[in-house]
């Protein structure tokens, strides 16, 4: 019985390492630090593994290159980011981080080898892409490679000064679940602002 148990948890394991990609932290600069949930701050090293829920922490003047499989995150200075998913199945890789202070920029493999369901949210907007390369400070959005759909947090309300059409037909829906209207397509070379307005908790593009 026991020798079945650890057959079963091996099992398990090697599952988990074939579904679940190593986040990894590749290269850094300065003071960085990596916290999981209910833990202390550790300092960071190249080649630490980040993972799912971990917190990246980066000081002043300090940077840290996060790598999900074949995309890469550029972890500015001040920022704080959290690795909520990184999922692969059935050649699709999922990644969801989110945002809490800070800037990042992410360049997401677009050579279509795999499908690429690849966001990052902020308390105010999530940006959403296939394959590109986009810097995001969670506010202001811009787009070097590709094209990048920003949907707005929540029940906030948007204004058509830049970018497309909604992302994924008419309705929004950006193919995540959280479509509710508000989502924008920024494509390359193009930039978008989100404006926050704190007394009503709403939000506007420009």
């Amino acid at each position: 019985m026991k020798l079945k148990r650890i057959v079963l948890f091996t099992a398990l394991v090697l599952l988990a390492a074939a579904i679940y990609g190593n986040a990894v932290i590749s290269d850094f600069k300065g003071k960085v630090e990596v916290r999981s949930p209910g833990g202390a701050w550790r300092t960071a090293a190249a080649g630490m593994t980040v993972e799912l829920a971990d917190t990246i922490s980066t000081g002043f003047g300090a940077s840290a290159v996060l790598s999900l499989g074949s995309n890469n995150v550029i972890v500015s200075s001040l920022t704080r980011m959290t690795l909520d998913a990184f999922l692969e199945k059935e050649g699709t890789v999922d990644t969801k981080l989110f945002l809490r202070v800070g800037a990042v920029r992410a360049q997401v493999d677009d050579s279509g080898a795999k499908r690429q369901n690849f966001s990052i949210s902020s308390p105010y907007s999530t940006a959403s892409v296939r394959g590109t390369e986009f810097a995001f400070d969670g506010k202001k959005l811009n787009v070097f490679k590709g094209s990048v759909a920003l949907l707005l947090a929540g029940s906030a309300q948007r204004r058509r000064g830049a970018g497309g059409p909604p992302a994924g037909g008419d309705d929004g829906d950006d193919g995540d679940g959280e479509g509710d209207g508000s989502a924008v397509v920024v494509n390359e070379g193009q930039s978008i602002q989100v404006d926050v307005d704190f007394s009503t908790g709403t939000a506007t593009v420009t």
